[in-house]
């Protein structure tokens, strides 16, 4: 079953990675507008937003706008050390360089954020299904902080990214509450009791 979670991962990104820049950039325009439109992000004060890499779903503008809804935006890092990400509050997008696997993090690092004071968190991935679960890049990061917090996940895609049934969902595996593409809100909530 492995083979399959890899050979999906590796189909899904290379269709990804074959989008043009100006699509890549429609599309996200389109993801913004239904997530800023969702209750989850309206009623949400302090947001958690990856930091988008190559051709995931563009967030800088998000992490802009949401800064200038007078949100309280919080980006990952990873920690090395205990394998896991944690929270840094920005205040801009110029507070951002190239950290683990060349992804923007916080340049200056404070305390991190307590991740139950966190309310929304915005999940990258390669691959979901309707019920929620996700295909990652392999390390389970995002995995491992899903499972530590009480927040709302919104997972963000392009639309091609959906498939009917991720095969073998593992224990680790977690679920997001929803997932928002170009062309609609999948409620994950209404497929598996959450």
């Amino acid at each position: 079953m492995k083979n399959s979670k890899s050979s999906m991962r590796k189909q899904i990104l290379e269709s990804r990675d074959n989008l043009m820049p100006d699509q890549i950039t429609q599309k996200s325009e389109q993801v913004q507008k239904k997530l800023f439109r969702l209750k989850e992000f309206l009623h949400a004060s302090s947001v958690m937003f990856y930091v988008s890499f190559r051709s995931e779903v563009r967030t800088s503008n998000m992490i802009e706008e949401a800064l200038l809804l007078d949100k309280n935006v919080f980006v990952p890092a990873v920690n090395q050390e205990r394998k896991g990400l944690e929270a840094f509050a920005i205040s801009s997008m110029d507070e951002l360089a190239r950290g683990a696997y060349g992804i923007l993090e916080p340049i200056q690092k404070d305390e991190p954020a307590n991740l139950n004071k966190i309310e929304l968190i915005i999940v990258p991935g390669c691959v979901f299904d309707l019920e929620g679960f996700r295909i990652g890049y392999g390390a389970g990061y995002y995995d491992k902080l899903l499972k530590n917090v009480s927040a709302v996940s919104v997972a963000l895609a392009f639309d091609f990214q959906i498939v009917f049934k991720i095969p073998c969902a593992e224990a680790h595996d977690m679920q997001v509450h929803k997932i928002v593409t170009e062309a609609r809100v999948i409620d994950c909530r209404k497929s598996y009791p959450g």
